[in-house]
């Protein structure tokens, strides 16, 4: 009984130390050391150069750099989004050619394709369009920073790659009702013998 009574005296006090001990570490007031990836002197030099905000900018640059730095903002959103669309196009191209090989697979082995090649073509029409609306878009993005009413012309470059993303959605809504209407018909050829 007493050991358990030392023990638990003993948890209570590691505890108790444990919570303390980084509470009055914080509360010293030690002096700073530099880092040894950034050497003292590298730090008083780097303050010794004056930096943009320091320095005075006549109201026509700060404006022009200002139009530069968002310039470059667009130019890489734009950049990363077409990107991205490119990439999702492709897919859905590359699952639209697949799907039509399979297609001629089956009608080729007596199958009636017809509906499924009905989709592909819809589906081929939506990313066509979807691809023309996002050169569109990309145009509409590039000429913000130029435009007068910037507000305005970012809300229609949003409209038109928004269009131009439910356009890409189409075309995979019809290339998966192709895939679904090519599957029935194979599993009724194969339930057929």
């Amino acid at each position: 009984m007493r050991a358990t009574k030392i023990a638990r005296g003993a948890i209570v006090v590691s505890l108790v130390s444990t919570l303390l001990l980084p509470t009055a570490a914080m509360a010293l007031d030690r002096p700073v050391r530099p880092r040894p990836e950034a050497p003292l002197s590298d730090v008083s030099e780097r303050a010794a150069v004056p930096s943009q905000s320091d320095e005075q900018v006549e109201p026509g640059e700060r404006l022009e750099q200002l139009r530069e730095r968002l310039r470059e903002r667009i130019e890489n959103a734009i950049r990363r989004h077409h990107a991205r669309f490119v990439e999702a196009a492709a897919r859905i191209q590359r699952r639209i050619d697949r799907i039509d090989g399979l297609a001629t697979r089956v009608e080729n082995a007596g199958g009636d394709v017809s509906l499924v090649r009905a989709k592909l073509a819809e589906a081929r029409e939506s990313l066509e369009n979807a691809e023309t609306l996002e050169a569109e878009a990309m145009d509409q993005f590039s000429a913000i920073p130029n435009a007068d009413d910037k507000r305005e012309a970012l809300h229609e470059a949003r409209q038109t790659a928004r269009a131009a993303r439910e356009a890409l959605d189409r075309s995979r809504s019809r290339l998966r009702e192709a895939a679904r209407e090519l599957g029935a018909i194979i599993r009724d050829m194969k339930a057929a013998g």
